[in-house]
């Protein structure tokens, strides 16, 4: 009976509101493909500290701290396209 109601709960409860920009969201689907910084800034035509920028509004928008865990909470959350990884 537990287990059944917090199944219930987990699929009731609101997924979270992350709001990243268009390239915010461009940034961690590169990110999460494997790419450094440098190749994120020349694929996106940006500058790196521009890249690492981005990056970092991304943290804190997901309220994590590294890449690995950006991708991950990006992913319980919905936010890739099933195309995207």
């Amino acid at each position: 009976m537990a287990s059944h109601i917090l199944d219930n709960l987990k699929t009731t409860q609101p997924k979270q509101d992350v709001a990243l920009s268009d390239r915010e969201m461009e940034t961690l689907t590169l990110l999460a493909k494997g790419l450094s910084k440098k190749e994120i800034a020349e694929l996106m035509s940006i500058s790196t500290t521009t890249v690492v920028t981005h990056v970092g509004h991304i943290y804190e928008k997901l309220n994590i701290s590294n890449a690995p865990a950006a991708v991950d909470r990006a992913h319980r959350l919905g936010l890739f396209k099933s195309d995207e990884s």
